[in-house]
C-alpha cells in the first residue's frame, strides 16, 4: 500500500529515538573503599575480586569526579571511612531517576566522612617565646631535608655493607652543605632513607629534591613502607641521571594511611655517586581557614581580647569615637574611615600595617569586613566604603596580623612566609595536636540536577555542601559540622530539599539559599533538621569566638516550606524566607546573640502572604556588644519592612524583646498565638513611614484570640507612630490579658501625645472623631481577685516624696530654654510639687537619689493631675549618673505611661529592679537611682503628691508564673516544675486563660505550650487593692481603684 514506506520509516525512527535514551538497565553502582579499593577496577564490586584482587571498588573521592555518571546511578562510599577530599559530582541524574550518593554496608553506624582538615607533624613547630609557636605550612615531612651540616635523621642500607651516605659541599645551592650516597659494589641497590613519617591514603603530596647522578645512571625514588614487605605507598618512580644537578618535583596520592612510611632514595651498584638536596615532601593543602585541636576551634589572632574592658569583660569590640565621613556612591551613604578612640591601645612594638583586617558592626544587624589600607592619626582607612554610613559608638576589632596571636587558643597564617603561629589552649608545644581546616568544599553538586545526597558525613570544610544554581537536589541524613562559612550553599538552586539532616557550628549560616549577588533559590524545602551554632560559638552556655556575619540559619529564599526544624543557637535571625512561603512546627531558641535588630522568624517586603503557624520560639537575647545604645532588639516574629498578608498563628513565644513585631506593615492576621514573658511588649505595631498610603503603612491588620501574659510591668500591646494616629493599626478581638503584673493593658503613642489602657478603658477606646474603635468586644483580662502578689517589705526609698522639705532636692530638665518652672502648694492630696514643661521637645521632673536592690521588686505610687485632660505622663526609674555610669532604665526594658486628666488619682505598678545603684556610692561613683516624670511637652504641666517607693516581697506562691513547653513532636506528658524542690506549690497552679486548676502530669501536645500561674489562698486581699489584709490600712477600697502601700486610696488618704 502507499502507506507502508512511511509505516517503516516511522518504525525506523521510533527503535532510533530509544537507542538514543539510556534505558534503566544502564544504570550502575560503583563503591568506594579507603583501605581496600583501587582506582583502576571497575568500582562496580563491595570488596576485591578474585586472588590476586583484579575487580573491586573505587578508593579515591577523585576518582568518583572523573566518572561520568548517568541517571539512577549509584555511588556508595563505604561507611566508617575518612576522606581528606572533595566529593565532586560530575553528572545530572533525571526527574524520578536521580543519581544517589550514599553509603554501605547499610544500615551505617558510622557514616563516611568527608574531611577538610591535615595535620601538622610534631617536629615542625619551634617556640618563639610566650607560649606561641612557628610551623611552615604546610610542613616538610622530612626532617632535615636541607641537609645543613648534619645526616641527622637520614640513614642508610647497603647490601653489601660496603656503601657510604656522607656530607658533600659541591651542592646546587651556593652556600651549605647536601648529602651524597655512594652505592656499594654488589648486585642491589644502596638506600638512603629519610626518617619515617605519616602519610593519609588518598591525600595529595608534593615531593622534590634536587639530585644528580651520573649520565645514564637509573636512581630509584620510592615512598614505601619502612617495614616488610616495603611496599610502595603511591610513589615509585626511576630517574635517569644527566650528570649534573637537576630539580625534580613528583605529585602523588596516598595509597594507605600508615604512621611508618619514608622516602628512599635507591642507588644502582658499582660505587655509583647520587647526590641530593633540598628534599621536601609536603602535602598539597589550600590555605588554613580554620585551626581546631581536637573538636575545640582555635580563633583567629584578633585585638582586643575579650576582658580588654572592665566595664564589660565579655566584649571583643573597640568603639568609634567619632561618626566617620559620609560618602554617597549611586545614591546610597557609605564611610571610606573607622575614628579610633583612647581604648585602641597596642603592645609595645605592635603596629598596624597595611592589609590588616577589621570587622566592624555598621548598624545593628550588620558586621562588616575590610582591609585596612593605612592610618592616618586616629582615623583607620579602609580598602573599599563600608555598606552603611559609621556612626560613632558602634563596635570594631581588628584580624590578622603576627603579633595578635597573645592569648591561649589563637592562631595567624602569613601566606606570604607560610608561617603558621598558634599558642594553644595550655600554652604547650602543639606536637601533633593541631589540626588545619583547608579552603575546600566538602561536597561539590553546583548547577547538577537531582542528585540525591544520603547519608554522608561532612565536617571542617570551608563549606559543607555547595549546590549552586541546582536543581531537584535532595540532601537527607546527612551530618554537617564544623564548617567555616556555610554549612549547605543552594544559593540559585531550584526545588532543593533538604531534609533530616545536622548542621552543627558553621561560622556562616547553615542553610542559605541567597547569594550575596542575589542568586536565589526557588522553592526550597528544608524540614526536620537539627541545626546548632549557626553564625556564632557558644560555651558554657555564652557566646565565644570571633563575631562572624550571618543572615540566618535558614535563609531560603523564594517560596520556601521550612517545616519541624530543630533551631539552637543562632548569630542573628532563626528562618528568613523569601516570597510567599510556609513556616510550620519549627522550634526555634536562643537567637540572636551576635547580631541585633533580629527575629525568630524574619520577613520583608520581599515576602508576602507567608503562613508563620505552630512554631515554638524561645530565648532570644539579642545582642547589645557594638552598640552605642545598651539596648537589644530580639523579636520572636519580625514582620518588617511592608511585608503585607501574612498569618501568624498558633505560635508561642517567650523570652524575647517583643514576642511579634509588625514594622510598617498591612493586611496580615496575627491569630492564637501564646506569648508569654517577653521582655517589653507582646505585641508591637511600629510605623514610620507612608509609602503606601499618605496616613501610614501600619492598617488592616486583625489581632485575635491571642493569650498575652507579659511577666514585667511592660504592657501587652504597644502602638506606635511617627505620624498622625494609631486607629488604623488593626482590629483586636477574642484576645486574653493577664494584668497580674501590669496594670495596664496597652500603650499608644503618636506624634502628638501618648495614650495608656487598662483594660477595661481600651475596650471602650474611641478614635480622634470619637468613634468607638470597637477593640476586644469579646476580649479578656485575668487577675488574681481576693488574693494579694506581693508583701509590703519596708518604707518608702523616695527622699522628701511628700515634699514636706519644699522642692529639696527635685530637680527639671529640658532639651532647650527656657528651663521648666516648679513650685510647691498645698492641695487635696496634701503637699504637692507643680512643674511646669520648658523648651524643646519634653521636659522631665527628676526625683532625688536613692538606691536600689538588683531583683528586689519594688511598689510605685504617686498622685498625679495634669493641666489638660487625657495627657500621657510617662514614669521610668532610671541610673542618675554619676562618674562614667550612664542614664538606662532600671525597670528592665520597661517604663509606665498613665493617662492623667485634671482631677487628681492616684497610680501604682511594681518593677523588678535590673540592677544594683547605691546613692553616692564611693566606689562606683554612681548618684544613685531616681524616678523619671517624662515626656512633658511643651506647654503641658503636671501636679505631683505623695511619692513613694516601697520595696515589696513576691509571696513564695503569691504569684508563680511559668511557660510548659513540648519542644517535641509528638505528645508529651509534663510534670509540675516544682515538685522536687517546692511540691506544695504544684496544688496551686492553675491555667491560663481559663483559670482550672492543672492536674499533674498534664499532657501536651506537639510543639504546644501551657502558661500557668499561681494562686496563694493565705494571701487573702477582700478588696482588690493589691495589699493584703493583714498589711491594709484602708479595708473596703474601691475595686480597681489605685492604692499605696498602706492599702488606702487618694480618696481614704494617706
Amino acid at each position: 500500500m502507499e502507506t507502508r514506506p512511511m509505516f517503516k520509516r516511522l518504525i525506523r525512527l521510533a527503535v532510533m529515538s530509544a537507542m538514543l535514551v539510556p534505558p534503566l538497565s544502564m544504570a550502575a553502582t560503583f563503591y568506594v573503599d579507603l583501605s581496600l579499593g583501587n582506582d583502576s577496577w571497575t568500582g562496580r564490586q563491595q570488596a576485591p575480586a578474585g586472588a590476586p584482587a583484579t575487580d573491586g571498588p573505587w578508593r579515591t573521592l577523585q576518582r568518583v569526579a572523573s566518572a561520568a555518571l548517568v541517571p539512577g546511578d549509584k555511588v556508595l562510599l563505604r561507611c566508617n571511612q575518612t576522606w581528606f577530599e572533595s566529593l565532586t559530582i560530575n553528572g545530572s541524574g533525571a526527574a524520578g531517576n536521580p543519581i544517589v550518593i550514599g553509603a554501605y554496608p547499610a544500615p551505617c553506624a558510622v557514616k563516611p566522612v568527608v574531611d577538610g582538615t591535615t595535620t601538622v607533624p610534631a617536629h615542625a613547630w619551634s617556640s618563639l617565646g610566650n607560649s606561641v609557636y612557628r610551623a611552615a605550612f604546610p610542613a616538610n615531612l622530612i626532617r632535615n631535608g636541607s641537609l645543613e651540616g648534619t645526616l641527622s635523621y637520614w640513614t642508610m642500607y647497603s647490601p653489601d655493607t660496603n656503601a657510604t651516605l656522607a656530607m658533600d659541599a659541591i651542592c646546587p645551592v651556593s652556600a651549605g652543605m647536601c648529602g651524597a650516597l655512594t652505592s656499594g659494589n654488589g648486585t642491589r641497590n644502596s638506600i638512603a632513607a629519610s626518617n619515617t613519617l605519616r602519610l593519609e591514603s588518598t591525600r595529595r603530596y608534593a615531593l622534590s629534591m634536587y639530585l644528580k647522578a651520573p649520565v645514564a645512571a637509573k636512581v630509584r625514588i620510592v615512598v614505601r613502607k619502612s617495614t616488610s614487605p616495603y611496599q610502595s605507598v603511591g610513589f615509585d618512580t626511576m630517574i635517569t641521571g644527566t650528570g649534573a644537578w637537576v630539580r625534580y618535583s613528583f605529585d602523588f596520592r596516598a595509597t594507605e594511611t600508615l604512621d611508618n612510611a619514608r622516602l628512599d632514595i635507591e642507588a644502582p651498584p658499582g660505587s655509583v655517586k647520587v647526590g641530593f638536596d633540598e628534599v621536601r615532601l609536603v602535602e598539597r593543602v589550600g590555605t588554613p581557614n580554620q585551626i581546631f585541636e581536637g573538636t575545640a576551634l582555635l580563633d583567629p589572632a584578633h585585638h582586643p581580647n575579650r576582658g580588654f574592658r572592665a566595664t564589660s569583660p565579655d566584649s571583643i569590640y573597640l568603639i568609634t569615637a567619632s561618626n566617620s565621613d559620609r560618602v554617597v556612591q549611586d545614591g546610597t551613604t557609605h564611610s571610606t574611615y573607622v575614628v579610633s578612640g583612647s581604648d585602641l591601645s597596642l603592645p609595645n612594638g605592635a603596629i598596624i600595617s597595611s592589609g590588616t583586617s577589621i570587622r566592624l558592626r555598621s548598624l545593628d544587624w550588620t558586621l562588616e569586613e575590610r582591609k585596612i589600607t593605612s592610618v592616618s592619626g586616629n582615623r583607620l582607612m579602609l580598602d573599599t566604603p563600608t555598606r552603611y554610613p559609621v556612626s560613632a559608638g558602634y563596635g570594631y576589632f581588628l584580624m590578622g596580623l603576627p603579633w595578635m596571636v597573645d592569648s591561649p587558643g589563637e592562631w595567624h597564617f602569613d601566606p606570604d612566609a607560610n608561617e603558621l603561629r598558634v599558642r594553644m589552649f595550655d600554652n604547650a608545644n602543639p606536637g601533633t595536636r593541631i589540626q588545619v581546616g583547608q579552603s575546600l568544599s566538602g561536597v561539590v553538586l553546583n548547577s547538577r540536577a537531582y542528585v540525591t545526597l544520603d547519608g554522608i558525613a561532612i565536617r571542617r570544610a570551608a563549606y559543607g555542601i555547595e549546590m549552586k544554581s541546582s536543581n531537584g537536589i535532595i540532601v537527607r541524613n546527612c551530618e554537617i559540622s564544623d564548617i567555616e562559612k556555610t554549612g549547605i550553599d543552594a544559593s540559585g538552586a531550584i526545588a532543593p530539599r533538604i531534609e533530616s539532616n545536622t548542621i552543627l557550628r558553621t561560622g556562616g549560616d547553615a542553610i542559605s539559599g541567597v547569594s550575596a549577588d542575589w542568586a536565589i533559590a526557588r522553592q526550597m524545602v528544608a524540614t526536620g533538621n537539627n541545626i546548632a551554632e549557626s553564625g556564632v560559638r557558644l560555651f558554657a552556655g555564652k557566646t565565644s569566638g570571633v563575631p562572624t556575619p550571618s543572615i540566618a540559619a535558614i535563609h531560603s529564599g523564594w517560596d520556601a516550606t521550612i517545616t519541624n526544624n530543630v533551631i539552637a543557637g543562632t548569630g542573628h535571625n532563626g528562618i528568613y524566607p523569601l516570597g510567599t512561603s510556609t513556616i510550620q512546627n519549627n522550634y526555634i531558641q536562643d537567637g540572636c546573640l551576635i547580631l541585633d535588630d533580629c527575629g525568630g522568624v524574619y520577613l520583608n517586603r520581599d515576602a508576602s502572604n507567608t503562613q508563620i503557624v505552630g512554631n515554638l520560639i524561645l530565648r532570644l537575647p539579642g545582642s547589645i556588644d557594638g552598640k552605642p545604645v545598651p539596648r537589644s532588639h530580639a523579636v520572636g516574629i519580625y514582620l518588617d519592612d511592608r511585608t503585607t498578608g501574612n498569618t501568624v498563628r498558633g505560635n508561642t513565644i517567650s523570652e524575647a524583646d517583643w514576642g511579634i513585631q509588625l514594622h510598617n506593615v498591612s493586611n496580615s492576621t496575627i491569630d492564637g498565638n501564646t506569648l508569654y514573658g517577653n521582655r517589653r511588649q507582646q505585641i508591637w505595631l511600629q510605623e514610620d513611614s507612608s509609602v503606601l498610603r499618605p496616613s501610614g503603612d501600619v492598617f488592616g491588620n486583625a489581632v485575635s484570640g491571642n493569650h498575652m501574659f507579659p511577666t514585667g510591668t511592660d504592657t501587652s500591646v504597644l502602638h506606635e507612630t511617627t505620624l498622625a494616629g494609631t486607629a488604623a493599626f488593626a482590629t483586636y478581638d477574642r484576645n486574653a490579658y493577664s494584668a497580674l503584673f501590669a496594670p495596664n493593658n496597652a500603650v499608644e503613642r503618636w506624634a502628638a501625645g501618648t495614650a495608656a489602657f487598662q483594660f477595661e478603658t481600651w475596650q471602650t477606646a474611641v478614635d480622634a472623631n470619637g468613634i468607638p474603635r470597637n477593640l476586644d468586644p469579646n476580649g479578656s483580662k485575668v487577675s488574681a481577685p481576693g488574693y494579694a502578689a506581693f508583701r509590703i517589705a519596708g518604707t518608702t526609698i523616695v527622699p522628701n516624696g511628700n515634699f514636706a522639705t519644699g522642692i529639696g532636692a527635685w530637680k527639671t530638665w529640658s532639651q532647650a530654654q527656657p528651663s521648666p518652672t516648679v513650685s510647691t502648694s498645698t492641695s487635696t492630696p496634701g503637699q504637692t510639687l507643680n512643674f511646669t514643661a520648658g523648651g524643646g521637645t519634653e521636659s522631665i521632673l527628676i526625683s532625688p537619689n536613692f538606691s536600689v536592690a538588683k531583683d528586689t521588686w519594688y511598689r510605685v505610687t504617686f498622685d498625679l493631675k495634669a493641666g489638660s485632660d487625657n495627657q500621657g505622663v510617662n514614669t521610668v526609674v532610671r541610673r542618675g549618673g554619676g562618674g562614667s555610669n550612664g542614664y538606662e532604665g532600671l525597670m528592665g526594658n520597661s517604663t509606665q505611661t498613665v493617662m492623667a486628666n485634671r482631677a487628681w488619682a492616684r497610680y501604682t505598678y511594681a518593677f523588678k529592679a535590673s540592677a544594683t545603684v547605691n546613692a553616692n556610692d564611693p566606689v562606683t561613683l554612681d548618684n544613685g537611682a531616681r524616678l523619671d516624670f517624662q515626656r512633658i511637652l511643651p506647654g503641658q504641666s503636671i501636679s505631683v503628691a505623695n511619692v513613694e517607693i516601697v520595696p515589696i516581697q513576691q509571696a513564695e506562691a503569691a504569684l508563680q508564673t511559668r511557660l510548659l513547653a513540648n519542644p517535641y513532636l509528638a505528645d508529651r506528658m509534663v510534670d509540675c516544675p516544682d515538685v522536687a524542690s517546692k511540691p506544695a506549690l504544684c496544688s496551686l497552679y492553675y491555667t491560663f486563660p481559663d483559670k482550672t486548676q492543672v492536674l499533674w502530669p498534664t499532657n501536651l501536645g506537639p510543639l504546644s505550650t501551657r502558661v500557668i500561674f499561681s494562686i496563694d489562698t493565705s494571701l487573702s486581699d477582700a478588696d482588690n487593692d493589691g495589699i493584703p489584709d493583714a498589711q491594709d490600712a484602708c479595708p473596703g477600697s474601691l475595686a480597681g481603684v489605685a492604692t499605696n502601700a498602706r492599702g488606702c486610696s487618694l480618696s481614704q488618704g494617706n
